[in-house]
């Protein structure tokens, strides 16, 4: 059979090569996905794609991820903690760095790679480094390595190069509570699935002005932050400072009020309660003689900054090394370089440069600095914003449980509910061949498990599939999956109609259900594969389906809906942030203010509103409570005079939640807020005047 592809090839698509789809949905909604995919982040349950193009396994190899950059020798493995015994002890390495070679550069270059345990290049998403453990077996000075040879990988990528960056869930198009225009209903199990994993560092400074708390200590342990390994307590505080009051010290520095935050008089740092501590840095100022710091409270910080200073000297040691053996022919890798540039910024400051001061991003460095990075998870829930490969984005407007979601005849529950209105308006018309194909793999494959006497929803074990060998039914299954590619996938049909291990294959398909190569120039129809496959033997189940109603009966559709599933993502708009006032921090001039790391770190919740009305949420606030409430929002916001007024009414009301009129606009007009100031004030210097007229002519 002689096929002829079309002009959408994978090589011209760029990020849009991973719909198989893509002539089927509006160019808008191509684009959106174009933009949504460098917003995902990875999930714990991410899962391949069922049907797949073949440019997955291309994007996977540019994942991050820590590769030889050439083909090196390995002249020294250094751990940034070394594990140790004791009570005391660092109990987890957090960072390893590899010295090496370059084995065929005339120079031998010597480089240095630094592997952390996660990667985190998002203000808070990130994930856990997978470790090649094949190559980490061999890990020693000595060792060779091939160029591009990976040492850590994305959870994402498989060892077979396949690319998991989203999962598949079973969806049905059904109208629902919950599921109006933009609206999801998810299950519960499949949340579970879309949970990624957030990291975040905490800063804590003092020694010249303050001291730490004894939060994470005893009366014999003074411990004024977690270790690596450690939870964050459970109302969120990492760090907690004092103010160094010589007066009040016999009453603030007893045990009892050190174990105690003061939260009138204390700076305490917050972070996410329950969270595992991965990551302790800790810089030291040495010149001080004698320490601010009173005797005992740097214990703790004292053994990370030691141990890390151990790196540093073994570090240097090694490059003294090499550079007395090859003298003026040591060639180093801008990457070995800055490394040595901060080992001696972190070591203790020889005599002649106790004169430096020491920076951090312009500000002078206290006594002591500690970093202090943990990971938790970021359950997925109501709130989150959700989308396919076809630019169907969603919130979720309702988590059901399990039992509680759409199941159809053959026990095949959906995972998420979307409403069916929402692809006409769209025209993303992509996903329905999705689902549609995806129903009748997931039919088949069923199909082909009971006729081979195995579970029809379970898959087999590997004993089951090794009685399979021989049987008659191995050939029926292999037939009726070809005879399926013929519809369907005919390029997967070229490619294994000659492949003698039938065998392998059907076994492959009754464990983890049949995977379709589907690149968007695929050489059939869309539209007429599509009713090739209704009027077929392999048309999927297309019935009633049974769910839970708002009143929590159990009831049936009025009419027929089809559960297969669509490949999703989990997009970083997520419903996490929130607010506990209702204004914007103002600068100086008037005008909102950005928060910086210290505003958000110093209480469990934003102390400003995650952002104030752009653009988009002044047209939907005017279409919805007209003109007049959304100026009234964006004055108090804006005017630095009607913040004050707010303020002022909130203080001296009688019932604070009950206030008549919270600015008299008699006694403060609209037009004195800041960007209108500034844009009249432009006018006026060319002139110009903007004068209220009459709204229509007839007036």
């Amino acid at each position: 059979m002689k096929l002829k592809r079309g002009e959408l090839g994978v090589d011209l698509l760029g990020i849009n090569a991973l719909d198989p789809f893509f002539r089927n949905s509006s160019s808008p909604r191509k684009t959106m996905f174009a933009t949504q995919i460098g917003q995902a982040p990875v999930v714990d349950g991410n899962t391949p794609r069922r049907i797949f193009t073949g440019a997955e396994a291309e994007y996977a190899k540019y994942t991050f991820d820590v590769k030889f950059p050439c083909h090196a020798t390995v002249l020294k493995v250094l751990h940034k903690y070394p594990l140790s015994a004791g009570g005391d002890a660092i109990r987890h390495n957090p960072v390893t760095a590899i010295l090496y070679e370059d084995y065929y550069c005339p120079f031998k270059t010597i480089g240095v790679l630094m592997i952390p345990d996660y990667c985190s290049m998002h203000q808070e998403f990130g994930f856990p480094y997978k470790r090649v453990s094949q190559n980490w077996e061999r890990m020693a000075a000595g060792a060779q390595f091939a160029k591009d040879e990976a040492l850590v990988v994305s959870p994402a990528v498989r060892e077979n190069g396949e690319y998991g960056y989203g999962v598949e869930a079973e969806a049905a198009f059904m109208s629902m509570p919950g599921t109006i225009e933009d609206g999801f209903i998810l299950s519960e199990s499949f949340l579970k699935k879309m949970t990624p994993t957030a990291y975040s560092t905490l800063v804590g400074n003092w020694g010249r002005k303050t001291f730490p708390l004894n939060l994470y200590g005893d009366d014999t342990h003074y411990k004024p932050f977690p270790d690596i390994g450690d939870r964050i307590r459970e109302d969120g505080v990492v760090f907690a400072l004092r103010e160094i009051d010589d007066d009040m010290g016999i009453a603030e520095m007893t045990p009892r009020a050190l174990r105690e935050i003061d939260h009138g008089f204390d700076r305490p740092l917050y972070g996410k309660p329950g969270a595992r501590v991965v990551d302790v840095t800790v810089f030291h100022d040495d010149r001080l003689n004698p320490s601010h710091t009173p005797l005992h409270m740097d214990t703790q910080a004292r053994k990370y900054y030691d141990a890390h200073v151990h790196f540093y000297q073994s570090l240097m040691e090694e490059y003294n090394r090499l550079k007395r053996r090859r003298k003026q022919s040591l060639k180093i890798t801008p990457e070995f370089n800055r490394l040595l540039v901060e080992a001696q910024v972190f070591m203790p400051t020889p005599m002649e440069r106790r004169k430096l001061t020491r920076m951090y991003r312009l500000e002078t460095l206290d006594e002591w600095r500690v970093e202090v990075t943990y990971e938790y998870k970021m359950p997925a829930g109501e709130g989150y914003k959700l989308s396919d490969t076809h630019g169907g984005k969603g919130v979720d407007c309702k988590t059901l449980p399990d039992k509680d979601m759409p199941i159809d005849e053959n026990g095949n529950r959906a995972d998420v509910v979307i409403y069916g209105g929402s692809t006409v308006k769209r025209m993303n018309f992509g996903r329905m061949y999705e689902q549609f194909i995806n129903a009748a793999s997931r039919d088949l494959t069923h199909r082909l498990r009971k006729a081979c006497g195995l579970e029809p929803h379970l898959p087999p074990t590997a004993y089951q599939l090794t009685q399979l060998k021989g049987e008659q039914c191995i050939e029926w299954c292999w037939e009726r999956l070809m005879a399926y590619y013929g519809i369907v996938a005919p390029l997967q049909l070229e490619m294994m109609k000659n492949d003698s291990d039938h065998h392998r294959h059907v076994a492959s398909v009754l464990k983890d259900g049949i995977y379709l190569y589907i690149p968007p120039d695929n050489p059939v129809n869309n539209l007429a594969m599509a009713k090739a496959l209704r009027d077929s033997e392999f048309c999927p189940h297309y019935g009633l389906v049974t769910y839970t109603d708002n009143a929590g009966h159990r009831v049936n559709t009025s009419g027929p809906v089809l559960i297969g599933s669509l490949y999703m993502i989990l997009l970083e708009k997520t419903g996490e942030d929130w607010s506990s006032v209702a204004s914007v921090k103002t600068q100086h001039f008037g005008v909102p203010a950005k928060l910086n790391n210290y505003d958000k770190q110093t209480s469990p919740g934003r102390q400003a509103p995650v952002r104030g009305l752009g653009e988009s949420e002044t047209r939907s606030f005017i279409s919805t409570v007209g003109p007049e409430g959304t100026m009234e929002l964006l004055d108090q916001s804006n005017n630095p005079e009607t913040h004050r007024e707010v303020t002022r009414s909130i203080l001296q009301a009688k019932y604070p939640s009950n206030i008549e009129q919270v600015v008299d606009r008699k006694k403060v007009p609209f037009g004195g807020s800041r960007p209108v100031g500034f844009v009249n004030h432009l006018l006026a210097c060319r002139g110009l005047k903007f004068v209220n007229g009459p709204d229509s002519a007839e007036d």
